[in-house]
């Protein structure tokens, strides 16, 4: 069962294709404009290696101005059905551990990417983890 803070997050900040051709895909985030820049200006690098780790994505670029994803990918290796599953995936995943990024007092933007990255690795299926 899918943790309800995960679909609430899901909810509100609402990813929705804009585009889909094959092994290109920009995808809209509604509410964006609703983050925090702190928060905005921290998932910028983090954001092409999460993307990064599902096979056939070769790129994953945020445009912040305007709230949309721009993903390149291999279409013989993945689609936009494993892509939007994957952030999925990522947003349960960020749910899952960020109250334990809280309690261990970790303040390091770049300790909490590898500890997330590392979260992620888990989740990709069998044969898949890089």
């Amino acid at each position: 069962m899918r943790d309800w803070k995960a679909g609430a997050i899901r909810s509100f900040f609402r990813v929705r294709v804009h585009s889909d051709i094959p092994g290109r895909l920009r995808l809209k985030i509604s509410n964006f404009r609703l983050i925090p820049q702190a928060g905005v200006s921290a998932s910028l690098p983090y954001i092409p290696k999460a993307f990064g780790l599902l096979p056939g994505v070769k790129t994953a670029e945020l445009n912040a101005k305007v709230g949309s994803l721009l993903i390149l990918y291999d279409p013989a290796v993945t689609g936009t059905k494993a892509i939007l599953d994957w952030i999925d995936t990522m947003i349960e995943t960020g749910v899952k551990y960020a109250p334990a990024i809280a309690r261990s007092g970790m303040k390091d933007p770049a300790r909490i990417e590898r500890f997330f990255i590392e979260k992620l690795q888990t989740r990709l299926p069998s044969g898949e983890r890089r």
